[in-house]
């Protein structure tokens, strides 16, 4: 039953191949879990909510923490949700679970400076290699692209016009949005097709390419992020989705509509989008904190 689940969540809901990965872990997990109570037998018609607290508490005493656990119970209520849609099964033990709070934890970005240096260091208009760095930071900090959709941008996407231009991102489930772009951008994006062109005249509709020719691969894109950020950044984190954290952080922080920032990050739902209005506010109260002669460094 448990592959029945996985294989509708990835042909039929579109999920993608890390969350059916996670959740056939946390599933098998729990398999295990039931039974070693049961002799080996695992019926999910006959596991009670009494059940799934044991799992629980066996997790919380092996040191499982309070986010991992909460992502668990979500693969058991999913599990049910399709074995009750489907007739499978007529009980739904996950109804009676509470699931464990924890305090969630804020986005990490880079500051706007962190990003201008980065992409300097790569100006050398002459070099593939860099102009394609720069490329591959700033399209990531000025759309909020994910590292896939980047990684599967085609030339035909792209458009580019007098002032600027857009981007068709093909995101989750398959779904299209389309993100804007300024006439900075616009620039870079003119000078490495050129460069393009002379690397790769066959017609390959792949928009990133290696210096060699053939497209992109993904980690050629969290290399290209990852050791020129780490030329001007402290910050621990230093993967290409940190500039999508980065992006959405400051068109918040610059006055944008949230529910405009929710479709252009291309987010099912406002509240993905919302644990970044805790970044900005965090970002303020720093500056409060820093500036302003009666804050104090307790308030």
């Amino acid at each position: 039953m448990i592959e029945k689940f996985l294989t509708y969540i990835e042909y039929e809901r579109h999920l993608s191949e890390l969350t059916v990965i996670t959740y056939r872990n946390d599933l098998r997990l729990f398999q295990q879990f039931i039974e070693s109570r049961t002799d080996g037998k695992f019926e999910p018609q006959l596991v009670q909510a009494d059940d799934i607290r044991a799992w629980i508490l066996h997790l919380m005493q092996n040191k499982y923490g309070a986010r991992n656990i909460a992502r668990k119970i979500s693969a058991l209520r999913s599990f049910w949700r399709y074995a009750l849609k489907m007739k499978l099964l007529t009980n739904n033990p996950t109804a009676k679970i509470i699931t464990p709070k924890f305090k969630a934890k804020l986005p990490s970005t880079f500051r706007q400076q962190e990003v201008d240096d980065a992409i300097k260091f790569n100006d050398d208009t002459n070099d593939f290699e860099q102009v394609s760095n720069a490329l591959i930071i700033d399209i990531l900090y000025q759309t909020g692209m994910r590292q896939a959709e980047l990684l599967n941008l085609t030339m035909a996407r792209i458009t580019l016009k007098q002032h600027g231009g857009e981007i068709k991102a093909l995101g989750k489930r398959n779904k299209e949005r389309i993100i804007p772009f300024g006439e900075e951008l616009a620039e870079r994006i003119r000078q490495y097709i050129i460069m393009r062109e002379q690397i790769c005249p066959s017609g390959e509709q792949t928009f990133l390419l290696q210096e060699n020719g053939k497209p992109i691969t993904k980690y050629y894109i969290y290399r290209a992020v990852h050791d020129n950020m780490a030329l001007t950044s402290t910050q621990h984190k230093l993967s290409p989705h940190v500039l999508r954290h980065t992006f959405a952080t400051t068109m918040l922080n610059n006055g944008a509509d949230i529910n405009a920032v929710k479709t252009l990050l291309g987010h099912a739902n406002l509240n993905a989008t919302q644990v970044y209005t805790h970044v900005t506010f965090e970002e303020k109260l720093k500056a409060y904190r820093k500036a302003h002669p009666r804050a104090g460094s307790n308030e």
